[in-house]
């Protein structure tokens, strides 16, 4: 049975949203599905990357497979697109979502300024409803760093 078989044999159809969702061994943190890939030096690929592959491509280097429907676990190759790590965190500002997403690339700014001028990181976490320590690594620039 070929990789394609077996991505296809393991999926069901949403047909509301065009889904395909990995019905197989699922990443129970984030949600994305695995599988083997088959061949002679046998290696576990994420599903969603294994779709590119199969149906779109290669995956050229330092290029993730990000989701235009934000299901991890789907593999619709058409839900599919090819972007850089910096293309993700934006995606995922933009869309409200992930930790990032909590405040704007305006309230990063202010939460550095804040943080500069000696308010209590604790007390600007509280204004921002984020935690302390995301206020620590924003002030850092360890999170945020393209702002």
């Amino acid at each position: 049975m070929t990789l394609q078989d077996r991505l296809m044999a393991r999926i069901e159809r949403i047909p509301e949203s065009g889904c395909w969702i990995w019905l197989g061994c699922v990443d129970t943190a984030k949600g994305y599905g695995f599988i083997g890939s088959g061949m002679e030096a046998p290696k576990v690929l994420k599903t969603h990357r294994a779709s590119w592959l199969l149906f779109r491509g290669e995956i050229p280097e330092g290029l993730q497979v990000l989701h235009h429907c934000d299901v991890t676990c789907c593999v619709n190759p058409y839900h599919l697109f090819l972007g850089t790590n910096q293309d993700n965190v934006d995606d995922k500002v933009r869309k409200g979502r992930g930790g990032l997403a909590k405040i704007t690339p305006e309230e990063v700014e202010k939460v550095r300024s804040l943080c500069l001028s000696g308010l209590p990181q604790r007390d600007v976490a509280d204004m921002f409803g984020i935690s302390q320590t995301q206020v620590s690594r924003i002030t850092l620039k360890k999170r945020w760093k393209h702002i």
